[in-house]
Order: structure tokens, then C-alpha cells, then sequence
């Protein structure tokens, strides 16, 4: 394997990702990360106890953020590398080279990796200004910066080596939102009960504070939370400070944290067994045997039905004939965007479907609220995330550009017709609370099916890709209505946590955000 071609593919692959709009995006989420955990939002709890902001205490709380919040973000952020080559049609290019399916495959993990390394850096320097700024404790750059280095580094290895494992697997690309989402799950449970899968330092960290904090109350009895605190809610278990003076690193602990690195060298290598290479004799998608990935997906007619494009050119043209056609070119914009969203759509997904609808009817009113509307808000998740970037990534920009009002009026359509799928879903959910006179949970999950697909028409729209969405989207998922936690309960599981005017408003505004990027891409084509 040639170091130096590695070294100028990961580097030109890095270069290439970091003059996009979206990674400014990845790390304005990783200072907000940080100045969350800075302010406190973000809380580490030892029942009820917590630490005294110096460098090692602050040091930890914001590695274990890296490792929780980023592992699961930072996912969706880099698993488009190898996709992106296939689009742009690098991989051919790249399938002339002497460079090996080996040196491919790691050179990807190494350029996610260093996406992945440059928000923890933002975090590790989000930490030292909130030391700087508390003024409790004199800054200790050892004791900040080694959770960040042995605890925080190596897990972010680990995720970029799975998300090329989990592209380059054609069984897994297809299912990687979910497949991701339940491996992240599985490995933070699995993270406190045994060191040998303690991918995110959870159990180290656990063990040595319990130790430290049992010298100072004898009594203590065990157990850690970690999580975020919104608009207050935590704040009176926060009774009691002990001085944490950091992990007692030694070398067997640091050489076992140093494992996740070897380990995701071999994740990242393993793929390149059965990867492609861009060959289209080797590749196998669902077009049939001998189609390439960049074959199947670069003609983005074939990726959408006929009709639909051609009815939504027709519809557009007659937006230009006057106002009064307007209303009447927007419902067949819809139609023809419905269409779209079920078209190609298999039996099972139909049954799932309705499943769900008759659940919303029958199953009792608050567990529906609780679970049903939780799963609602989550499948749909693969639907919705391309709608922004829909022209981008089948390259139909110069088809549908080229229409009077392109800019506003696909983009209404869009957002009307996506959100049009949870509220059929959850239907039976929205009449039962509306019957009960809870209309302003009702309200709530009206709110939150337009707020999340006007989130993923912006960030699309930003940046250009679906993943830039399901990264944001899948965290504000699980702290949002799988956790309730108010002020991100988007669809107001509760009615403590429903806010419906706040997600409305907050939906309206990031359209007109979409329709200002598109106006501003039309002009400048």
C-alpha cells in the first residue's frame, strides 16, 4: 500500500468536504455543543453530586459529549464519501489508478476521520474558554485535553471507519440510518456494564468517578447520568460538588483506549474484500447484475418515474400564465409530489403504514402519544432527508430550474406534500386528542410535521445532501420526542412539552431560508 497516495487521497478527499456549506454547518453544531456544555446544559450527574468546573472535570464532560452526541452525529456528517464519488463519477477515475480497494477504503475512514477530528477540536476548545471564563480552578491543559486524546479520538476513529463499512456493504447502505441508530444504542448500553465494549469511555469514567467520589461520601451508591438539561430541568439535583481531579491514566488504561485505532484500521480495511472498486462487472445494485453504483445512479431519470417529472415541469410553466392559476398549479405540484414520495414503495412499507393508522385508533391515547408517535416521526426519516437536495443528487437542477417560479413553488409543494406523510400516519392520534378537547397537543403534531420537513428542505438546500439532515434530525429525534424534553419536544409528546406556535413559526422560517438559497442558486446559475 503506497503511504503517500493514501496520504493525498485522504487529504484531497478532506480538502474537498471542508469547502462545502455543510461543514461549516458540522461545526457551528459542534460549538453549540460545546458552549452547551460550557453553560451547563449539558450535565454529567453522580446521583447528587456533580463536579467542580475545573480543567479535568470539564475535561471529561465535554470528551463524553464528544463521544455520545458526536459518535451518533458525526455518523450521518461523513457516510457519504464513497456516494459522492459514485455521483460525481471519481470513482471512474479512480478505477483507472493502480490505487487498491485496501488503500480506498482507509483513505476514506482517514478523511472521515479527520472531519470527525476537527469538531473535536472545536470542543476541546470550547473547554479550555470555559475554564478560562469560570475562573474556579487554574487551567490544566493535561487534564482538559487527555480525555479529548485517549477517550474522545479513538471513538471517533471507530465511527469513521464504520460509516465507510456500513457504504461500502450494499446490504447495510441501504439501512444505515436505523442499522447506525441501534448499534449507537447497543453500544452505550453496552458501554457501562463491561470494559471490553466500552467504545465511549462510559464504563472508565463511571468506575473512576464512583472511586473518587466514594472517598468523599462513604455512603454514595453508585451510578452516573449524563444527558441535557433545558430550560432548568435538572437544576435542583444539582446539590453537591466533590473535586474530581481526572482519570489516573495509566499505561495499560491508555493502551487499551488506543485499541479503538487498530480496530477501526481493520473495520475500514475489511470492506475493500467485496468493494466494487467502480468496476461495473464486480458491481451488483438492485438495477440488475453489471450495472455500476455511479450507472445506476448517475441518470437521475431513471431514478425518478417519468410522469412525475414531466407533469412537475408542465405544472411550473403554468405558474408564469397568472395568478389566478396559481392555487391550481400548486395542488397538481402536490399531487405530483405525493406521487413522487410513494412511488417505488414496497408492499411492506404499505402494511407498516397502515399498522400505524389503526394503532393511532386503538391503542390507548397516552402510550400512543409516548411510542407510536415516536416511530411515526423516525421512518419516515430517509423520505424526507432527500427532498432538499432532491435536484442535487439525481442532477435534475437544469431540468427543474428552467421554470418561471422555480425557486418557491416546488419547494411549497415539498414541504405540503412531506408533510402530508406523519399526519396520515398519526391521524388517528391527531382526531383522538382533538375529540378529547386537547387541541393544542393536536396542534403540536401538526406543527411538528411541517417544522421537521421545513428542517430538512433548509438543510438540504444548504448542503446540498440528505446526510447534513439525518445527522441534526437523529439527535433532535432522541432528545426531543423520545426523551420529552422541552423546547426540542418538536411533536409535544406531553402536554408540558408541546409547543406548537414556537415549531410553527420556527417551520415558516427556515422555508423562506430554503426559498432564499434556491432564489439566491437560480440567479447565480
Amino acid at each position: 500500500m503506497n503511504a503517500r497516495a493514501l496520504y493525498h487521497l485522504a487529504k484531497a478527499d478532506f480538502l474537498e468536504r471542508v469547502r462545502r456549506y455543510s461543514f461549516l454547518v458540522t461545526l457551528a453544531f459542534a460549538v453549540y455543543l460545546g458552549l452547551a456544555a460550557a453553560r451547563g446544559q449539558i450535565s454529567l450527574r453522580l446521583g447528587d453530586y456533580t463536579g467542580l468546573p475545573n480543567s479535568a472535570w470539564v475535561g471529561t464532560v465535554m470528551s463524553m459529549t464528544t463521544t455520545v452526541f458526536l459518535s451518533l452525529a458525526g455518523f450521518f456528517i461523513v457516510s457519504n464519501s464513497v456516494h459522492r464519488d459514485e455521483l460525481t463519477r471519481v470513482g471512474r477515475v479512480l478505477a483507472a489508478t493502480p490505487m487498491s480497494r485496501f488503500a480506498y477504503t482507509l483513505a476514506k475512514a482517514l478523511s472521515n476521520f479527520a472531519v470527525l477530528s476537527a469538531m473535536v477540536m472545536m470542543l476541546a476548545i470550547a473547554g479550555v474558554a470555559s475554564v478560562l471564563l469560570h475562573k474556579t480552578a487554574p487551567l490544566e491543559l493535561r487534564a482538559l485535553l487527555w480525555p479529548f486524546l485517549f477517550i474522545a479520538l479513538p471513538t471517533m476513529a471507530v465511527v469513521a471507519a464504520v460509516a465507510v463499512f456500513f457504504e461500502v456493504t450494499p446490504i447495510l447502505r441501504r439501512i444505515s440510518a436505523f442499522a447506525y441508530f441501534f448499534l449507537w444504542v447497543f453500544a452505550l448500553a453496552s458501554a457501562t456494564k463491561s470494559p471490553l465494549f466500552d467504545l465511549t469511555g462510559m464504563h472508565l469514567i463511571s468506575t473512576t468517578m464512583t472511586s473518587a467520589l466514594r472517598l468523599v461520601d462513604p455512603n454514595y451508591g453508585g451510578g452516573i447520568s449524563f444527558g441535557m438539561i433545558i430550560d432548568g430541568v435538572g437544576a435542583a439535583q444539582r446539590r453537591r460538588s466533590f473535586l474530581w481531579t481526572g482519570i489516573p491514566w495509566t499505561p495499560s488504561m491508555m493502551l487499551q483506549r488506543m485499541l479503538g485505532f487498530p480496530v477501526a484500521a481493520a473495520i475500514a480495511l475489511l470492506p475493500a474484500l467485496w468493494f466494487h472498486r467502480f468496476d461495473p462487472s464486480r458491481a451488483r445494485l438492485k438495477g440488475g447484475e453489471g450495472k455500476s453504483s455511479s450507472q445506476a445512479v448517475a441518470p437521475a431519470v431513471n431514478e425518478l418515474p417519468q410522469m412525475n417529472l414531466t407533469t412537475l415541469h408542465a405544472s411550473q410553466l403554468t405558474v408564469a400564465r397568472g395568478q389566478s392559476s396559481a392555487v391550481a398549479s400548486l395542488v397538481a405540484l402536490i399531487a405530483c409530489e405525493l406521487r413522487l414520495l410513494a412511488a417505488r414503495r414496497k408492499w411492506w412499507i404499505y402494511t407498516i403504514a397502515a399498522g400505524l393508522i389503526v394503532a393511532g385508533f386503538l391503542t390507548p391515547l397516552e402510550e400512543a402519544r409516548h411510542g407510536l408517535v415516536a416511530a411515526i416521526w423516525i421512518l419516515p426519516m430517509l423520505v424526507w432527508s432527500r427532498l432538499g437536495a432532491r435536484e442535487d443528487l439525481f442532477a435534475t437542477r437544469s431540468l427543474i430550474f428552467i421554470s418561471p417560479g422555480a425557486a418557491l413553488w416546488p419547494l411549497l409543494a415539498s414541504w405540503v406534500a412531506g408533510a402530508c406523510v406523519p399526519l396520515v400516519l398519526a391521524s388517528g392520534i391527531i382526531v383522538r386528542l382533538a375529540t378529547s378537547g386537547d387541541f393544542r397537543s393536536a396542534a403540536a403534531l401538526v406543527a411538528g410535521a411541517f417544522f421537521v420537513v421545513a428542517l430538512a428542505l433548509a438543510l438540504g438546500n444548504i448542503g446540498r445532501t440528505p446526510k447534513l439532515f439525518e445527522a441534526i434530525y437523529v439527535v433532535l429525534w432522541y432528545v426531543g420526542p423520545l426523551q420529552a424534553l422541552r423546547g426540542l419536544d418538536f411533536v409535544g409528546v406531553t402536554q408540558a412539552t408541546a409547543l406548537p406556535e414556537v415549531f410553527a413559526v420556527l417551520a415558516v422560517v427556515l422555508v423562506v431560508a430554503a426559498w432564499g438559497v434556491r432564489a439566491f442558486r437560480l440567479r447565480s446559475a
